[in-house]
């Protein structure tokens, strides 16, 4: 699951934030998958995420 939401936000599907806003327990699972596919683009900081 947390590898396809990572690939939804790299095809442009979803979006980070809208990721996040869901899925913010695994932040940094998901930053690693775009980190190791080249895409640290898209990591985007978002206030008061827990």
């Amino acid at each position: 699951m947390i590898e396809y939401l990572a690939f939804q936000i790299i095809e442009g599907k979803l979006t980070y934030q809208k990721v996040m806003t869901k899925f913010s327990a695994n932040k940094a699972e998901i930053d690693a998958i775009l980190r190791r596919e080249g895409r640290e683009d898209l990591i985007e900081e978002i206030e008061g995420l827990k």
